[in-house]
């Protein structure tokens, strides 16, 4: 549970940030305050709530549950579009899968939810 340093790609540049990867919600506020500028949830806490509770300055890591894409692409669709409406277009938002992508997804769900993502999220 600590502070380490990221690097994030976002279209063309490159930000240097400190990182809180988040264990559970109990702590996030603790978490927040221990001074980092980006902190991460996972697809059990929505990202409106996340924000609310650790200040709009931060950014977050907010993600879509990893099982989702196994169900196919509409259910992952409906699925991405409730995260980002969470995040509501607030800068300082990245979109994931919580815990990575489990071996059995198939692949072009993934190709389209990357894509459906940029192209929801660009602009």
């Amino acid at each position: 549970m600590g502070d380490r340093l990221v690097r994030i790609a976002t279209r063309g540049s490159a930000l240097a940030r400190r990182q809180t990867t988040l264990v559970s919600t109990a702590l996030l506020e603790s978490m927040a305050s221990a001074g980092s500028d980006l902190l991460s949830v996972d697809w059990r806490m929505r990202l409106d709530d996340a924000w609310r509770r650790i200040g709009y300055e931060r950014g977050i890591q907010g993600n879509l549950d990893p099982v989702r894409p196994l169900a196919g692409w509409e259910p992952t669709q409906h699925a991405m579009r409730e995260v980002l409406a969470a995040a509501d277009g607030r800068p300082g938002h990245i979109f994931n899968l919580g815990h990575g992508v489990m071996p059995e997804t198939d692949p072009n769900v993934l190709r389209r939810l990357v894509d459906a993502v940029h192209s929801e999220t660009s602009g």
